[in-house]
């Protein structure tokens, strides 16, 4: 108020919905920056595995039951069932801090938040996924944009182990070609598979476009995608160590706002901590959100 005399304060609830409504298209964009380039700072935790890497994956909020939500927000599952938000983040896994997000109501796929997210990418970054993102539609958009990728291919995916080509290495080529693909003569999607173990020594395959093992190795492959684990702590911080699991706002629109500074929120306090832990000599990556919390409580 001394430094813009100009300004009103607003005195009600509604009002100040009202001004978020007006003006997050606005800032959000800003505060995103903003952050963005604050994590540039880090510059001895910019990669992971060789490779400036972001892992993708997306998570549901509940939302209360009022008509206006659950008309917004679709029925999943039983007609009077509790509404649900989809969230779906992206984190540079150099730093495990947030990078973009997405928020809309539950019967948006991650795949199309995913497709709105790809410009904020770096260029020549990888993009790491679970398997429920393998698919050829959205594999196509990626390499359309130029952005590489590393993906978990699950049970639901046939990969074709040989066409024909001259090119092709045994054990590692592959392509995914959909039937329905097929009948419209669309064409083969070449990939390299890369098969790992896992802790329990159960195979793991993974996908990519990056064809040349110089540029990306299977050890390094599984190195990236077994790190993608700040992307879980990340929701189970904003869930369950902040307590957003559930939004409480009655209707759509404030419950997308409310889960849209829910996320800055968590990202601001992990990059406060990350910056103060990263100038003691440590990874940025082994922060506790809750000590965090519990400082900026205390003070």
């Amino acid at each position: 108020k001394q430094v813009c005399r100009h300004w009103s304060v607003g005195s009600s609830y509604d009002g100040w919905v009202t001004a978020q409504k007006r003006e997050a298209p606005r800032v959000v964009p800003l505060i995103v920056e903003r952050l963005r380039k604050q994590m540039q700072t880090l510059k001895d935790h910019q990669r992971c595995g060789g490779w400036n890497a972001f892992a993708v994956d997306g998570s549901q909020l509940a939302c209360p039951r009022t008509l206006a939500n659950q008309e917004a927000m679709g029925d999943l599952g039983k007609p009077d069932g509790i509404p649900q938000m989809s969230l779906t983040g992206v984190l540079h896994l150099g730093t495990g801090l947030p990078w973009d997000f997405r928020v809309g109501p539950g019967t948006d796929s991650e795949r199309s938040h995913l497709r709105e997210m790809l410009d904020g990418l770096p260029d020549d970054s990888l993009l790491v996924a679970d398997a429920g993102f393998v698919g050829y539609d959205l594999c196509c958009d990626l390499l359309r944009e130029k952005q590489h990728f590393l993906l978990r291919v699950g049970g639901n995916i046939h990969l074709f182990a040989s066409l024909g080509y001259d090119y092709e290495v045994d054990g590692r080529t592959v392509y995914l070609w959909p039937a329905h693909k097929q009948n419209k003569n669309e064409r083969p999607l070449r990939l390299r598979l890369i098969e790992l173990c896992d802790e329990q020594k159960q195979p793991v395959y993974l996908v990519t476009d990056v064809d040349d093992p110089d540029e990306l190795s299977d050890e390094a492959g599984g190195e990236i995608y077994q790190g993608r684990w700040p992307i879980e702590v990340h929701y189970r911080t904003m869930k369950r160590t902040l307590e957003h699991h559930t939004m409480h706002s009655r209707t759509p629109d404030t419950c997308y706002l409310e889960a849209t500074w829910a996320f800055l929120g968590v990202w601001l306090l992990q990059l406060m901590t990350a910056c103060q832990v990263v100038a003691a000599g440590a990874d940025p990556r082994c922060i506790s959100p809750a000590q965090a919390r519990d400082s900026v409580r205390r003070v």
